[in-house]
């Protein structure tokens, strides 16, 4: 990955680098002891609940933990079972927040709750993980964004 951070940096650019984990970009337990030298660097986490290990219980060893060095984003989660549940999805969200995590509204396409998606057709009908998904989003009382630096 240093290699690989390197070379976009030699090129000029001064982009965020969003680093996934292993295990489907769920495991950053490795991160301490290989992280990449730079700036502008965030670590990404995929929370499905398709494992056990996978379950909140574990959520501190595997990416949790780094919440208290380094930026982490969580860029995919869900709860993949056919019945459509919510709890996983609004407990994700939870401890992102209750942890300094950014996280991302993932899975724009209505293929149903085992993708998991968040809407049911091409008119964004929201699926009931996109209705709690945005019933969060709604409810951040997020500051005017800042203007523009000067060029």
């Amino acid at each position: 990955m240093q290699s690989l951070y390197d070379t976009v940096r030699a090129t000029g650019a001064h982009n965020l680098v969003i680093i996934g984990g292993l295990d489907w970009a769920y495991d950053l337990s490795r991160v301490p002891a290989n992280r990449v030298d730079g700036y502008n660097i965030v670590y990404a986490s995929h929370p499905y609940n398709n494992a056990a290990e996978r379950s909140a219980r574990f959520w501190d060893l595997y990416w949790g933990f780094l919440t208290d060095t380094d930026p982490v984003i969580i860029t995919e989660f869900g709860d993949t079972s056919p019945a459509c549940p919510t709890a996983y999805s609004a407990d994700v969200i939870a401890y992102a927040d209750a942890h300094g995590a950014g996280w991302t509204a993932w899975g724009w396409f209505p293929e149903g709750c085992t993708f998991p998606s968040l809407i049911e057709d091409w008119d964004g009908t929201p699926s009931p993980s996109g209705t709690g998904v945005r019933a969060t989003l709604l409810s951040h009382d997020d500051p005017p964004a800042s203007p523009p630096p000067p060029t």
